[in-house]
């Protein structure tokens, strides 16, 4: 007598699984691509004899209830009706905080531990080692505003050479950013296919592992660019300890929510590693990183604004080379990009895992 058992976790059903009463042996599981019912095993081990659930593939999450059906006739069919349902439990504040807490005891430490490895693992073996993380990004500041100050003798309103070159710097850092960790995020899962369905280290933190060591350089210009700011003047301490981090924290957002998406399609669509190089081109010279909106003509400015890094770019340029506080539009779309990106990738990433393993 076959039985169906269901755990259904935050967001839909996590995992569905048939055994047989009598023999003990997992019956059925679900193509996720195509919705139609294979016999593929979810785990190796033996179901008890009630039928118990044999593993999670998602991550742990609180098991908010459990349900055992009747006995089936046809539990092929049960089985992929439960699989195209979509329930949505209510979750308690305070359910959702304990979760999260417990989530961040387990998976931490070792998160800190993969992505301290990262980070060695990248500049091992070279002569300068670690100190590449510094010395990359100031050679890349000092070449863009060399090219632009002194060769191309670019100047923008109200703003000093000096100050230009701090406008310049402050420009490239939310580009170089973005060029580092999509580059890196992008084949996190690609590069570490068995770990798709770990339940050791889940799968949503490899593209986080990428993007968190893809940091380091960045950083490291961004200090070079506050230091060149709040020596030159052109800034206050205040904005930089508030507007600084806030959007620092809306960009890593925004770039955390793109890379869970492109993470996955990159397994099937592999030209994707080969297009980003020009997109990446495409974001760099659309950027206001050494002109300001003023400068662009109007019957093209709209392609300014269709790019999202402008208002990055601009939130930087405002607090570090103008000395203001960003315009309120500007940083409220930065706000709603970022935020918006991180709820779609991550939620993307947890429902269509399970439809790319056939690619894997």
């Amino acid at each position: 007598m076959s039985r169906i058992l269901t755990v259904i976790g935050g967001d839909r059903a996590i995992i569905t699984l048939l055994a047989n009463r009598d023999s003990g042996e997992s019956c059925s599981s679900v193509n996720a691509k195509s919705r139609e019912p294979t016999f593929r095993a979810v785990k190796d081990e033996a179901a008890s004899l009630d039928g118990a659930l044999l593993g999670m593939i998602a991550p742990p999450t609180p098991k908010r209830w459990l349900r055992v059906s009747e006995p089936l006739k046809d539990p092929a069919s049960a089985l992929l009706r439960r699989f195209t349902q979509n329930p949505s439990p209510t979750w308690s504040m305070a359910a959702s905080m304990e979760s999260s807490l417990r989530w961040i005891r387990n998976y931490g430490p070792r998160f800190l531990h993969s992505v301290s490895h990262d980070v060695r693992q990248r500049y091992a073996g070279s002569f300068l080692g670690s100190f590449w993380a510094f010395f990359y990004p100031l050679a890349l500041l000092s070449f863009y505003a060399t090219i632009y100050v002194f060769i191309f003798k670019v100047s923008a309103p109200g703003l000093s050479p000096q100050g230009y070159t701090v406008m310049v710097m402050a420009g490239l850092v939310p580009l170089l950013m973005f060029t580092e960790t999509v580059s890196m995020g992008l084949s996190s899962v690609l590069g570490q296919k068995n770990l798709l369905l770990n339940t050791v280290f889940p799968a949503e933190l490899l593209p986080v592992r990428a993007v968190a060591a893809g940091q380091v350089p960045s950083l490291s210009a961004l200090l070079i660019t506050v230091i060149a700011a709040l020596w030159q003047g052109q800034t206050s301490l205040l904005l930089v300890l508030i507007v600084v981090p806030i959007v620092w924290i809306l960009l890593l957002m925004f770039i955390m929510g793109l890379t869970w998406i492109l993470s996955l399609v990159v397994l099937i669509v592999r030209d994707l590693q080969q297009a980003i190089s020009i997109v990446f081109m495409g974001v760099m010279v659309l950027s206001p990183m050494a002109y300001t909106p003023e400068m662009v003509p109007q019957t093209i400015k709209f392609v300014l604004w269709c790019n999202p890094l402008s208002y990055y770019v601009l939130c930087f340029q405002s607090a570090l080379a103008f000395g203001r506080w960003p315009d309120p539009l500007m940083l409220g779309i930065a706000a709603a990009l970022g935020t918006g990106s991180f709820v779609v990738g991550l939620n993307f990433f947890r429902r269509t895992k399970f439809v790319f393993l056939d690619h894997v």
